[in-house]
């Protein structure tokens, strides 16, 4: 019952109250790469002299405006950085009906983006000098913005990033990720593979052994260290109670699933 007032206080703040609190803002689509055949990457474009004001790893809420498609809304995490005040990029798989109709936008198409919304972001926490991401699937956009700001603002920050994914296409970003090691001396990026015999790094499941083998060492242990999780449902659930045995606080755990 507690948990049904909280999910209804949310659906009616998100639908009655926010209007009175926040601006929306109107986005045109700039760019459209098609990442894999159920992936692709949208960047928007500000069409006015507001902006969305959000923190890295923050979700916000995306509308597509034309008659053409549903005037359904619906939360997208926020891939690009905030210090990029021209572009927000979101990636999305598709999954529902809503997804998969976003294969039909086309150049010059406007959005409307409400919010931002959340506290998964490595910003949030001040005492924290040292970050784990770990990442299932297409979970991995939120840390692709966090990513961003941290080569920008706090590049020796020691970072690890474990991404789990079914195949190497699966993989967006890829050169990007290994390029960030030029400016971030002691970010650690470990890519694992669960379906692709072909893969030569880390394959099969992000279990226990794997996170004390990446997580073990320093300053991974240490309590300055904040561990944040997206992904699957399962993932999370199964990655939270190995991290437990590894005697990782859970005050140091922050998830957003996916």
């Amino acid at each position: 019952m507690f948990y049904f007032f909280i999910a209804s206080g949310f659906y009616l703040y998100h639908k009655l109250i926010k209007g009175w609190l926040l601006v929306d803002t109107s986005y045109n689509v700039s760019n459209i790469v098609y990442e894999a055949d159920d992936l692709l990457t949208i960047s928007l474009s500000p069409n006015s002299v507001h902006r969305l004001n959000y923190a890295p790893g923050q979700f916000a809420y995306f509308k597509i405006n034309s008659p053409y498609f549903s005037d359904e809304e619906h939360p997208f995490s926020i891939a690009s950085s905030p210090l990029n005040e021209n572009e927000i990029r979101v990636t999305v798989k598709a999954l529902g009906d809503y997804t998969k109709d976003l294969h039909r936008l086309k150049i010059g198409d406007e959005m409307t983006i409400e919010g931002p919304y959340g506290r998964f972001s490595y910003t949030v926490h001040e005492n924290e000098t040292a970050s784990v991401f770990i990442a299932g699937g297409i979970g991995i956009t939120p840390f692709l913005s966090m990513l961003e700001h941290i080569s920008a603002k706090d590049p020796t920050r020691p970072v690890l990033l474990l991404w789990s994914v079914k195949k190497k296409s699966d993989l967006i970003n890829y050169n990007e990720l290994i390029s960030l090691k030029k400016t971030m001396p002691n970010f650690i990026f470990t890519p694992i593979v669960s379906g692709d015999e072909t893969w030569e790094g880390e394959r099969g499941r992000l279990d226990y052994s794997l996170l004390d083998q990446y997580t073990s060492s320093y300053p991974f242990k240490e309590k300055n260290t904040g561990y944040y999780l997206c992904g699957p449902e399962n993932l999370m659930t199964h990655t939270i109670e190995n991290l437990m045995k590894l005697r990782i606080s859970k005050y140091q755990i922050y998830s957003e699933s996916f």
